[in-house]
């Protein structure tokens, strides 16, 4: 199941903590408090069926009403698609959201965080069921805190796109062996084999080789 406020929709799935843990449970408690009481930030048409186009409104209105019926695989691909058309802290969000609810719990992650850094109107009114929603994602990976890493440093697994290094360097990885690569410019790159299962913490030097050799950590 799921709670929806006019364009918010989370799933409830995700939102659990163990059992006997009554402070935990306070905090969820609070934090589901927080998302039904979330007020309608759009117009009452958003509850009027939208079809498929590029503009990235038409395409968050159709995700949204997929998600109230249920559908969270369907409504990825709009909530993608108003993401690249739109990268805003709004977009950023609903995609995060949905990424949680099917369970890409590291995607999820990276969307909410982005968004809720953001100086933005829609973002503080619904400020607590996101992070909420980040929270939940993040007992699902793996935590890998880099110290000594350069200003400007981007990071990359495997083969996949570089993303900028967060300011506290906290990375939120999924718990799978991979490599992690970081990478500044004027110096050479730095590999790192990280493993480790949800929950998990993994501290990790960055040492950023000098231009003419290249320094590789086996964790």
């Amino acid at each position: 199941g799921g709670a929806a406020t006019a364009d918010l929709v989370i799933s409830r799935s995700f939102f659990t903590v163990p059992a006997g843990s009554a402070n935990q449970a306070s905090t969820t408690m609070r934090v589901w408090a927080a998302i039904l009481a979330c007020a309608g930030f759009m117009s009452s048409g958003l509850l009027t069926p939208a079809s498929a186009s590029e503009d990235p409104e038409a395409l968050i209105r159709e995700g949204v009403n997929l998600r109230r019926e249920g559908q969270d695989a369907r409504a990825e691909g709009y909530f993608k698609r108003a993401y690249q058309l739109a990268k805003t802290p709004r977009t950023a969000a609903q995609l995060g959201l949905v990424e949680l609810a099917v369970g890409e719990f590291a995607e999820a992650e990276l969307h909410l965080s982005e968004a809720l850094v953001a100086k933005d109107a829609w973002v503080k009114e619904h400020f607590k069921a996101l992070e909420g929603g980040r929270s939940s994602a993040r007992q699902h990976l793996l935590r890998v805190e880099l110290t000594s890493v350069p200003s400007g440093a981007t990071y990359a697994l495997g083969d996949g796109s570089p993303v900028g290094v967060p300011a506290d360097g906290v990375l939120w990885l999924a718990p799978a062996r991979s490599t992690l690569r970081v990478t500044v410019p004027g110096r050479r790159p730095f590999e790192v084999r990280v493993d480790g299962r949800e929950g998990e913490i993994r501290r990790i030097p960055v040492e950023m080789a000098a231009k003419d050799e290249v320094v590789t950590a086996v964790e």
